[in-house]
């Protein structure tokens, strides 16, 4: 029983610093991504930032072609077989370095077609370039994600990213075009992915890369399902931009995108969580089923207390947010920014749900839910904008991500007892409404001080909980504080059974 307690206690700790490696690194990648995509919206107004948004969303697809769903399936296999890591890997590499040769090629051969003027082109496939050399260096940092040494992963994403933005963001300043500008991208990626070889081969020795054609074939075969899985995922993701350039301009795909970047770059923080459960969740899967199942039950708690009281905050704060960071030139995009913020709950719960479900080797549920979604979400997006316009692209992507936790919540149930997540919903929607309501009224606060008084009114009054008391504060309590981590995850259930104060 101690013994059990004390893994228990290791493995929360574990995910808490790899998830703070994660969430760090992300932060200053994003926060240098955004200051980039900030510079670019400001000085080449709506068009230029809806030519580099329509790009990016176009090309998005490649990454998927590119990458192949090899992500998910190295990180599962190689948590699971450390000993195995230099030669799979190595392997995987020679196989991501075809896949990469063949969709560039198909990008240039493609691009040459569209009926876009020369300098469209030219962006696209630049922004193309970079989309498909970054699953390189995205492949390495799944080693040590597979690993548990998430520090290296993280340093090479903000390496990556801080770069990037400084160049772009210096060509601008030196009244570079903003081709100019986005070319710093491709550059500095092929640097970086020098740099993943290096700290991959000094961690895991030589990688061996030379394969086989069955081997290839085999690999692909493997990976086909993640495959899948990315390639809706990424058009339920896209899906709103690219129907937003064709069917209205690349000035709307600026608006919609100007809005959709701020939630974006805040989503990084289930896509992180995911990341940092993943390895543990894999194991738990073969080695212990039951603290698979309290693992699972204490992630989608915290989802929802942490998930709620974001999205109620950007709602409140969308109007000062938007004009202090783009100007009154996009003052459209604040209702944009209001219906898309809800979005952050929903990610939370499906990035969990999905996580466990292809941690317990069922990647095809995963996959087929996110086709119907995929389909479903075109069909909403097409009939949504063209009856109300960049309103309508809201509230089809928000509809669609709702339409597939549910999808995903019924799978679920075949694995575990179900989830009750009402009390949580209640117990955070009350402590939102504790802020929200006299903030709303009380709107001559400047966007720090509203901040600081949301956090120090959501917490206060969730902490009248005993529910949250005894289970996440305890839970997060004890993973800051090493002399807690026995007691805290020891404790812990996954289940909540009441919401007294």
């Amino acid at each position: 029983m101690i013994k059990e307690v004390n893994n228990n206690a290791k493995a929360g700790s574990k995910i808490f610093r790899n998830f703070g490696c994660l969430t760090v690194g992300k932060v200053l990648a994003d926060i240098s991504t955004f200051l980039f995509f900030l510079v670019l919206a400001r000085n080449y107004g709506q068009e230029g930032i809806g030519q580099y948004s329509f790009a990016m969303a176009l090309t998005g697809v490649l990454v998927v072609f590119a990458d192949f769903g090899l992500q998910n399936l190295s990180i599962k296999d190689m948590s699971r077989d450390r000993d195995q890591v230099a030669i799979y890997y190595g392997r995987l590499m020679a196989v991501r370095l075809l896949l990469s040769v063949a969709v560039c090629s198909a990008l240039v051969l493609i691009t040459l077609f569209l009926p876009l003027s020369d300098e469209m082109k030219l962006l696209i496939i630049v922004i193309g370039a970079y989309q498909i050399i970054i699953t390189l260096v995205n492949g390495f940092g799944a080693v040590f994600v597979a690993l548990e040494s998430m520090h290296v992963t993280s340093f090479l994403e903000v390496s990556l990213r801080v770069t990037t933005a400084t160049i772009g963001i210096a060509i601008v300043g030196w009244g570079g075009s903003l081709l100019l500008a986005i070319s710093s991208l491709p550059v500095m990626t092929i640097l970086h992915v020098a740099l993943g070889y290096y700290l991959t081969h000094r961690r895991c020795g030589a990688l061996q890369v030379s394969v086989t054609l069955a081997y290839v074939r085999q690999v692909l075969s493997d990976a086909f399902p993640y495959a899948l899985h990315a390639l809706f995922e990424l058009f339920s993701s896209r899906v709103a931009l690219i129907f937003i350039g064709f069917m209205l301009s690349a000035g709307a795909a600026g608006i919609f995108n100007v809005a959709y970047r701020f939630v974006f770059v805040l989503l990084f923080i289930p896509v992180f969580a995911k990341l940092a459960i993943f390895p543990v969740a894999s194991r738990l899967y073969v080695s212990s089923p039951e603290q698979l199942k309290e693992l699972y039950g204490n992630t989608l708690n915290l989802a929802i207390v942490f998930g709620l009281p974001m999205a109620a905050g950007i709602w409140l704060i969308a109007p000062k947010l938007i004009e202090v960071l783009y100007g009154l030139e996009f003052v459209e995009s604040i209702v944009i920014l209001r219906w898309l913020a809800w979005l952050i709950p929903v990610v939370f719960l499906r990035c969990i749900m999905e996580m466990f479900l292809i941690a317990s080797d069922r990647q095809p549920v995963v996959t087929m839910s996110h086709l119907w979604v995929a389909c479903m979400g075109g069909i909403l997006h097409y009939f949504f904008i063209g009856m109300f316009g960049l309103e309508g692209a809201a509230v089809a992507t928000l509809l669609a991500e709702i339409s597939l936790i549910v999808l995903l919540g019924i799978r679920l149930k075949t694995l575990f007892v179900w989830q009750s997540i009402g009390v949580r919903i209640g117990i955070s929607s009350t402590a939102v409404a504790a802020f929200l309501f006299p903030l709303v009224f009380w709107n001559g606060l400047s966007l720090p001080v509203t901040i600081l008084f949301a956090v120090f009114i959501y917490f206060g009054v969730l902490a009248l909980f005993n529910d949250i008391r005894k289970n996440e504060l305890r839970l997060l309590l004890g993973c800051l504080s090493p002399s807690r981590q026995i007691q805290s995850f020891s404790s812990q259930k996954p289940i909540a059974k009441s919401g007294q104060i």
